[in-house]
């Protein structure tokens, strides 16, 4: 789909781009960014409004530890099941939330479920960049191991690469397994672990 950003063209060397989607959660933000720490490694967080509502001392965790914030819309609507007015209307309603809690508006959408229209996208990227991924970590799938998504994304991730995780309470048995062995084996390869905007 053209007007979407897929993987990045990385400005030197080695770099990923981590992406958590679904949050902030109230048990599973404080140890993903825990984690991150360990490693250096700095993420966008794309963020419902409504969580960030519910969870707003988890959403100012993401953005002391210095990791960026992204839109992914009011409710997590499916943008292929949604009329373009109440796509937009939903993701611009998360943007006043955002920037009320920020200061500024944030520039990236990432949207819910990857499903977005060519109406809604003709109208949104006039606002954002949007961005998708070149590497699902397949997170939310239950009948898989956290060593089994780790090794998804580890035998898959190149320079540039956009990497989605799930912050998220369905995700949680999975991604914490799963995150320590892919930063580590990041940070074997002399990859640097970007936000969007690095």
């Amino acid at each position: 789909m053209p007007w979407v950003t897929w993987r990045i063209r990385a400005n030197s060397g080695k770099q990923v781009f981590l992406t958590f989607d679904d949050g902030p959660t109230r048990e599973l933000t404080g140890p993903l960014i825990e984690v991150l720490a360990q490693y250096n490694a700095k993420a966008t967080f794309f963020c419902i409004g409504q969580k960030v509502k519910k969870n707003r001392d988890q959403f100012r965790g993401i953005v002391e530890a210095g990791h960026l914030i992204g839109n992914h819309s009011l409710s997590h609507l499916n943008g292929w099941n949604t009329s373009a007015k109440a796509h937009v209307a939903d993701v611009l309603q998360c943007q006043e939330i955002l920037s009320d809690e920020l200061g500024y508006a944030p520039k990236y959408f990432g949207p819910p479920f990857g499903r977005i229209s060519v109406r809604q996208l003709f109208q949104l990227r006039k606002r954002f960049e949007v961005v998708l991924w070149d590497i699902l970590s397949m997170d939310y799938r239950q009948e898989l191991t956290g060593e089994q998504v780790a090794r998804n994304v580890s035998e898959n991730v190149r320079p540039g690469s956009i990497v989605v995780f799930h912050d998220s309470d369905l995700t949680k048995d999975r991604v914490t397994v799963a995150l320590p062995i892919i930063l580590e084996h990041l940070s074997e390869n002399g990859f640097q672990m970007c936000k969007l905007d690095q």
